[in-house]
């Protein structure tokens, strides 16, 4: 059963100190270091960024991470996210890693990932996505939507060991094993630039109304007024300020519904099974 909103402190109090005391306020601590040192070179660059999705629950509903989540998420104007990388590759201090696609190491996906040196980017990660202009009509969404999709997933399949998804179902690991045999023959650039080339098409051919993060996982709902990141709001989170959408409320609703509702406690096994607790039988945690 869901927990009402204003019930939520005392509700998730003794799943949060569990989770904590498990290792999760680690990867807070990491994730939160990792955030600050993106704030930072945002600034010192002068490019915009935006907290998502979880994270930007998290600023709103706690000043805090979500009790339970593993990881955090950011949005970053596509027009200024070369600048960003590069700023990044010049101001990161060596204990913060950067991914990004167009590394051919086997990184798995379109869109760039800060980490921690000497721990697994799976686990411990800040993803930086990437908003891009988008169309206004509903059938046009429906095509960029299955477009980058499936372009997201190919590469993601070209460039990943499905051994490496212990939650993935045995069916679905034959699949993506399949699935690589199918696209060996594809060099992994071509999937980037296939990928590029598909969203800029949609970019210059939009009014500039709506905005979508090109590799999102909600379909239909990953496409945004423009107006609701007219500005970058500071915020306080965790004691500091970071920066959310001026509309964070309405995309939080748009893509969530009642955003202000917890979780139910399937959520908290699951990250115990496949993130804190290969953290823990590493010695990471």
């Amino acid at each position: 059963m869901k927990l009402r909103a204003e019930g939520y402190a005392e509700a998730v109090e003794d799943s949060a100190r569990r989770l904590t005391e498990a290792g999760i306020g680690w990867v807070h601590d990491h994730l939160m270091r990792i955030l600050l040192e993106l704030d930072a070179t945002t600034k010192a660059a002068g490019v915009s960024y935006y907290l998502a999705y979880g994270t930007a629950i998290g600023a709103l509903r706690h000043r805090d991470f979500i009790p339970w989540d593993i990881d955090a998420d950011v949005f970053i104007w596509s027009h200024e996210y070369e600048q960003l990388i590069e700023a990044l590759r010049e101001r990161l201090p060596e204990d913060v890693t950067l991914n990004t696609p167009d590394e051919d190491g086997g990184y798995p996906y379109l869109f760039a990932r800060l980490g921690m040196r000497g721990v697994d980017h799976a686990h411990v990660h800040v993803d930086l996505f990437p908003l891009e202009p988008a169309p206004a009509s509903r059938w046009k969404q429906r095509v960029y939507s299955v477009g980058t999709r499936l372009c997201c997933q190919m590469y993601l399949v070209k460039q990943m060991s499905p051994a490496s998804r212990a939650h993935y179902t045995r069916e679905k690991r034959l699949v993506a094993r399949v699935g690589k045999i199918v696209l060996s023959p594809v060099p992994s650039w071509v999937l980037r630039r296939v990928f590029g080339a598909f969203t800029r098409w949609f970019a210059v051919r939009s009014a500039g109304e709506v905005v979508a993060n090109s590799c999102g996982s909600y379909g239909l709902r990953e496409f945004f007024r423009r107006s609701w990141f007219d500005a970058a709001v500071p915020t306080r989170f965790r004691g500091s300020e970071l920066q959310i959408p001026s509309g964070s409320r309405e995309m939080l609703e748009w893509i969530y519904g009642d955003f202000m509702t917890p979780v139910q406690d399937d959520e908290l096994e699951f990250i115990e099974d496949h993130f804190v607790g290969p953290l823990r039988s590493h010695g990471i945690v």
